[in-house]
């Protein structure tokens, strides 16, 4: 008697197309999960770009923002310095006429 399963018998299973119908299958199978890997680590690396990018938009906002306060601090030094040049080139001035 025949245990083999729904009429599959020992020379079918040795028959060439249904070797190259099995390795099609393993090898489809096979490239799926590859493909399916690549796709998770393609997205993984999207989503650590886009990590990245936000982490240096911030950053540089900081170095901005610092970099415009400074500017407002030499600013304000700048026309101090510009008065106190002017009061002493007036004061020269009247130095000289008087």
């Amino acid at each position: 008697m025949d245990n083999s399963p729904a009429g599959i018998t020992s020379s079918s299973l040795t028959s060439p197309s249904l070797r190259a119908g099995l390795s099609e299958a393993v090898f489809k199978s096979c490239l799926d999960d590859a493909v399916a890997g690549l796709r998770e680590d393609m997205r993984n690396m999207h989503i650590e770009i886009v990590k990245q990018f936000h982490m240096q938009q911030l950053e540089m906002r900081e170095l901005a923002s610092l970099v415009l306060s400074q500017q407002a601090e030499l600013r304000s030094d700048l026309q101090g310095v510009r008065q106190q040049l002017d009061h002493l080139a007036r004061k020269q001035q009247l130095d000289w006429l008087g």
